[in-house]
């Protein structure tokens, strides 16, 4: 998993509930590293760095990963995850950032590559997802309250990437 903002936490919870693979998460902030792994991620790197992209392919036991989900969705994280994954993976984008990013044309038949955007479920998929949060130990995402007077202050740590998990304004 790329990226370990609030969507990405959230995912590790539930991933941890419904799946038994490992979870490595990668981002650039150690404090969403250290948040992620108190989530329940197995292990935590930072993929910008040649020694991260290592690590990943090292925490998942020397092969590639079977797929990444990318949170953030820059042309940097959707690159990493496009590198990681293992011949016949899948790389599901969900992050907004924006951008492009290039892919060979030759290299994609041939890795045997998936490439897919998520975006929004169904009323169907709402449905099991809240029973799996019923019926199952799913770890929640880190909520801090803070006064509606610190909007621009709120804004500003989450464009910096200080904010862990979620931030809610309170009148």
């Amino acid at each position: 998993m790329i990226g370990a903002g609030g969507v990405g936490l959230a995912c590790i919870g539930l991933a941890r509930a419904i799946l038994p693979a490992k979870i490595i998460v990668s981002d650039v902030t150690s404090g969403k590293r250290e948040a992620a792994l108190a989530g329940g991620a197995h292990a935590a790197v930072d993929g910008s760095t040649p020694e991260g992209r290592s690590q990943i392919r090292d925490l998942a036991g020397g092969r590639p990963p079977l797929a990444a989900i990318d949170f953030v969705g820059s042309p940097e994280t959707l690159r990493l995850a496009l590198d990681s994954v293992d011949v016949g993976g899948t790389v599901v984008a969900i992050g907004l950032f924006g951008g492009e990013v290039s892919i060979s044309t030759a290299l994609l038949p041939l890795r045997q590559v998936t490439l897919r955007g998520s975006y929004v479920g169904s009323l169907a998929e709402l449905r099991e997802l809240v029973g799996i949060m019923q019926e199952r130990d799913v770890r929640t995402v880190p909520v801090v309250t803070r006064p509606m007077s610190e909007v621009n202050a709120i804004l500003a740590d989450l464009e910096a990437g200080r904010i862990v998990g979620r931030s809610v304004m309170a009148p």
